[in-house]
């Protein structure tokens, strides 16, 4: 510990006292490193976050496909939900809903449509959330005929009625009908998608009925909190067998119906938006290549006026690890200040990003912070970085010749050929992997560019597109 600690300190002074060095390996670092940790940050909300509450890894989704095309799911009827719930093993319960809008108009201010799902009553209690206010829906609430009731998102509550705790038990006009208030849901719930309140999901008698695919009555979609002795795999064998049997039972309805099972990520995003990320992922990885070779050449080049201190340290007993070791400090270090100012790089970029997809809209589930999957992987980048770039320069140190470098006159002379020729090696390296990150941007430029002058088929200019939603009384 006390000869880290030296070589620690002695780090330290030798990055300071060539602080121009110092400060172009730390700027390379930090472009690398923050670009990096920019884009796995937004890698990590889009494909590898779950729902953002507790056990949310095991609520799983739940919906229909065909078997010839798996790609393109829909919704299932009412009855077949029915069915699933009863012979399910792999799942503790299972819940559906259906999205929809909801036209509020009271007192409290202008008429405004909110995102709403109507959920069946167990819905809360498959995902684990409880309201904060009031109590969740009963039974009862979703039987046919029962007095229209409506759970309100926080912020709802929050916006619109100031958190009124007395807002519980009072009526307001949901699509022209009179629904009493029974429960306010917890901040941030928003499940699911931008779900804003919640409705009973009433089985009436249309929607309670089978029919194929297109129908309005194929428009349930389910989740299930997932038992414990089950996964995805055997959740997805289970159902389609249950799937099985009801085409079986019910061909005219069921002929040809699969189900597929599908994480809250899977179930949000598609294959698309996964490519895109993770070609970006592929291309900030090329990014940090290009900076490791950049930093192991300038040390390479710093090498050649360290030989001579090298050599006078092996001369008095240093051994080949100790020396590597020191080497491999200093460059750790580099790269430990390159991983600081990269993460502060890669919060103000993760900051921008959001800002400009807020007006494409985002999904306001969608909250991109640097969590600590993030943060760790910030460190194992830069503990690798910092590893990556010093060790080839530390190894060529720790083999000098000594008496070569120590004669008069000698300035690490002997080892500069195979210096030259790493260094040489390390452009053509690092150009490669430029032409080939260039190459691919431009051909990502060059499709969108073809996308988006595509012709329409139309004359579109001074031509707007506008939607109206008319509800049915």
């Amino acid at each position: 510990m006390n000869t880290l600690l030296q070589d620690i300190r002695y780090g330290v002074r030798t990055l300071l006292r060539n602080p121009g060095f110092t400060a172009v390996a730390v700027l390379v670092l930090t472009l690398g490193i923050g670009a990096n940790a920019t884009v796995i940050t937004l890698a990590n909300t889009v494909l590898f976050k779950n729902l953002p509450f507790a056990d949310s890894d095991r609520i799983l989704y739940v919906s229909a496909v065909t078997r010839e095309d798996t790609r393109n799911s829909f919704g299932v009827s009412f009855p077949d939900y029915r069915d699933l719930a009863a012979q399910t093993r792999s799942f503790q319960s299972l819940g559906a809903y259906s999205g929809s809008s909801a036209n509020l108009t009271d007192v409290s201010g202008f008429p405004t449509e909110y995102r709403a799902a109507q959920m069946t009553a167990n819905g809360f209690s498959v995902i684990g959330q409880k309201p904060v206010l009031g109590r969740d829906f009963l039974p009862q609430d979703a039987q046919f005929g029962a007095a229209p009731v409506a759970i309100l998102g926080y912020g709802i509550w929050e916006t619109r009625y100031a958190k009124d705790p007395s807002i519980i038990g009072k009526a307001i006009h949901l699509n022209e009908v009179s629904t009493v208030v029974i429960g306010v849901m917890p901040r941030g719930l928003i499940f699911p998608g931008e779900t804003a309140l919640w409705l009973p999901l009433i089985p009436t008698p249309d929607l309670d009925k089978r029919q194929p695919r297109g129908l309005q009555s194929r428009g349930v979609r389910l989740f299930g909190h997932l038992s414990p002795n089950a996964n995805l795999k055997t959740a997805g064998a289970e159902l389609n067998a249950i799937a099985q049997r009801l085409e079986a039972a019910y061909p005219d309805t069921n002929n040809d119906k699969a189900v597929l099972v599908q994480t809250f990520n899977d179930a949000q995003f598609n294959g698309r938006i996964r490519i895109v990320f993770l070609a970006l992922l592929g291309a900030v990885g090329f990014v940090l290549l290009i900076a490791c070779a950049n930093v192991a050449n300038l040390l390479l080049a710093r090498a050649v006026s360290r030989s001579r201190e090298i050599s006078i340290r092996v001369a008095l007993g240093a051994s080949r690890w100790r020396i590597v070791r020191q080497l491999l400090i200093e460059s750790v270090m580099l790269s430990a200040v390159g991983g600081i100012f990269g993460s502060v790089l890669a919060f103000w970029g993760v900051r921008i990003f959001d800002r400009a997809v807020i007006p494409t809209g985002k999904p306001a589930f969608l909250i991109f912070i640097m969590d600590y999957h993030v943060l760790a992987y910030i460190a194992a980048i830069t503990l690798g970085t910092g590893i990556l770039f010093g060790l080839v320069p530390a190894l060529r140190l720790s083999k000098l010749d000594i008496n070569s470098a120590l004669k008069d006159g000698s300035h690490g002379s002997g080892s500069g050929s195979r210096s030259r020729y790493l260094s040489a090696s390390l452009v053509v390296a690092e150009m490669a992997l430029a032409v080939v990150l260039l190459a691919g941007a431009g051909l990502m430029i060059r499709s969108f560019l073809n996308v988006y002058n595509s012709p329409l088929g139309v004359n579109s200019n001074n031509v707007l597109t506008a939607q109206i939603s008319l509800r049915g009384t």
